[in-house]
Formats: structure tokens, C-alpha cells, sequence
């Protein structure tokens, strides 16, 4: 059938020179703004991984002088040339969300100090059955003490803890964890500030505010039973497992 006067005059189809000559104009015109687009959307990637190398470089150079410091420390007892920081080297890779901080009391002298690792024995295997379970990656979670070293006795544990707990405290702020799971009564009393029962709140998401010199931190704390007694106490990983698993199916907002 043939077409009309105004038929041919409004045809669309891609034939028609003057559809032709519009499409290629359309076409030319939205090449160049995808092209523009494209252009912006790299720059504002390069941008933000030229943002995110210098935040893991600062975050690695402030690491450094911690994990220096810590080594250097002498605030408490003489015996410090006896008594070592044991720590766990942290080099902060681009850090995974969520990211889980472990908070144990401190090293035991008979254990991490001979063997020089942060845990080791039957507690280094009850924290790695626990990270397997919770399918953490190894830029997911750190571990840290409260005291950073091994306590000769309770006497220097209590009386030099505020000063330890700055060095504590900086860790945090640096790694901004999106959950601090502290191992029993004494790490979660010296985050925290305050006394309570470990029966009463483990496995409970506790806000709390930190403060160093001028800057605050809003963190969650979820405390657990220490290492210790989950060692010599094993039916009670079965608590521990319900509590880890509330923070496995809590939802973390990035």
C-alpha cells in the first residue's frame, strides 16, 4: 500500500533521510555526553582511591608510632625490660566492612611472652574456631589486650590500667570498628568505665561513648566470656556461640 503525502512526511523509520540525519545528530550528541559522563565518573573514582591510599597510609604511618610507643613504654613497673608489650602487628589493609575488634585482659607471661604472639596455646585456638564460625576474613577483625603487657601482678594491673587504656583507646579510633566484642569482666569494665556483672550483659549490644583527649566515638560493645574461661570452662562455649551469633546477624550500617 502506498504511503500518504503526510505519512511520508512524519515516517520514523531509520530509511528516511531526514529520521537519518536526526538520529545522527541525537546520537552524536548523546555519544558526547556519555562521553562526558564517563570522563567525571573516573575522575570521581580516582579521586576516591587517591582519598582511601592516603587514609590507609596515614592510618599505617599513626599505627607505626603506636606500635612504637607501646614498645617504649615504661609508665608502669621497673621490671618493663622483663615484662615486654606483646601486641599483635597491625598493618591496616583496606579495612572490610563490618569490622570485628576483639578485646581480650592481657597477655599471660607463661604464654604469649615466651612464645612472642599476642595469643597463643588454647586461647589462639578458641579465637580462630570463633573468627572460622563468624567466616571472617583476615582484613574483618583484630585482636587487642587491655594491658599490653604481661601483668607480674594484680597490684600493677589495677593501678596502671588508666594509662594503658590510652594506648587502647587510640587503637579504636584508628580502626573504627563497627562492633568491639570484649572477652570477659575486667576488658569490658576497663572500656567501658564502669562495673557489672558479665552474667548480666554478655551477649547484650552495649552503646557506649568513648573520649579521647577531643574526640568522641559512638561503639557498640558486646561482651563474651574471657578466653580463659571459656578454657576451662567448655560448656560454656555454647553461651559464647549464641552471643557471637547475635552479632553475626546483626545488620552493621556502613
Amino acid at each position: 500500500m502506498s504511503k500518504t503525502y503526510l505519512e511520508s512526511i512524519f515516517d520514523l523509520s531509520h530509511e528516511h533521510p531526514w529520521t537519518k540525519n536526526i538520529l545522527a545528530q541525537r546520537k552524536e550528541t548523546h555519544d558526547l555526553q556519555w562521553i562526558k559522563e564517563a570522563k567525571e565518573r573516573e575522575d570521581e573514582r580516582e579521586k576516591k582511591e587517591i582519598l582511601e591510599e592516603n587514609k590507609i597510609y596515614e592510618g599505617r604511618q599513626q599505627i607505626e608510632i603506636l606500635n612504637t610507643e607501646i614498645q617504649n613504654c615504661n609508665k608502669c613497673f621497673q621490671e618493663k625490660s622483663n615484662f615486654p608489650a606483646v601486641f599483635t602487628p597491625y598493618t591496616m589493609p583496606q579495612i572490610k566492612h563490618p569490622f570485628i575488634l576483639f578485646i581480650s585482659d592481657y597477655p599471660k607471661e607463661e604464654e604469649e611472652f615466651k612464645s612472642k604472639k599476642p595469643l597463643s596455646g588454647e586461647r589462639e585456638m578458641i579465637l580462630k574456631k570463633m573468627v572460622k564460625a563468624m567466616n571472617l576474613e583476615e582484613d574483618q577483625y583484630h585482636h587487642l589486650f587491655s594491658f599490653q603487657c604481661p601483668c607480674p601482678n594484680e597490684k600493677v594491673k589495677i593501678d596502671f590500667a588508666s594509662q594503658c587504656r590510652d594506648f587502647l583507646l587510640r587503637w579504636i579510633f584508628l580502626l573504627k570498628p563497627s562492633v568491639i566484642i570484649t572477652f570477659g569482666s575486667y576488658a569490658t569494665e576497663n572500656l567501658r568505665q564502669k562495673k557489672e556483672r558479665l552474667a548480666s550483659i554478655h551477649g547484650e549490644f552495649l552503646e557506649e561513648k568513648l573520649r579521647y583527649k577531643k574526640e568522641e566515638m559512638k561503639v557498640t560493645i558486646v561482651p563474651i566470656f574471657s578466653l580463659d574461661y571459656l578454657q576451662v570452662n567448655p560448656n560454656m562455649k555454647r553461651t559464647a556461640w549464641e552471643d557471637l551469633k547475635k552479632v553475626i546477624n546483626h545488620d552493621f550500617k556502613a
